[in-house]
């Protein structure tokens, strides 16, 4: 859901890396801590978001032939770019449709918003327009 509201409302979407795969931060054990602020304030580094990204299922996930600077993450068996590329009801094509809905449609760039009144709770509606 926040990446439909990500690619439909006005502005300039940012997606962070693996949010596509939807990945989620790893936890990365001290003795394998890059990250100097980690050393510092130990539970708040970036290392964990930081990881590489999984390509594959093989031992090091496509990113490497050998044993990369982080840890990779245990689901990268499953939550892999090749595997979910394969997967037609994966996050990655979620993410790859709206992209391409986003550019398609120049009203979801430039256009106008209108929030629009419902009696449905917890529902979020809204018009994008641009011109007529």
């Amino acid at each position: 859901m926040a990446a439909v509201l990500l690619l439909t409302l006005r502005g300039t979407p940012f997606l962070y890396y693996g949010d596509e795969l939807g990945m989620e931060n790893i936890h990365v054990p001290p003795e394998a801590t890059r990250d100097p602020w980690e050393r510092v304030e130990p539970g708040r580094g970036r290392d964990g978001a930081r990881t590489p990204m999984p390509w594959d299922d093989s031992e090091f996930a496509g990113f490497s032939r050998q044993q990369p600077w982080l840890p990779i993450g245990a689901e990268h068996r499953k939550a892999n770019v090749t595997s979910l590329r394969e997967d037609e009801k994966s996050l990655l094509h979620v993410y790859r449709k709206l992209i391409s809905l986003r550019k398609s449609r120049s009203a979801l760039i430039l256009g106008s918003l209108e929030l629009l009144r419902s009696d449905q709770p917890g529902l979020l509606a809204f018009r994008r327009w641009l011109g007529e």
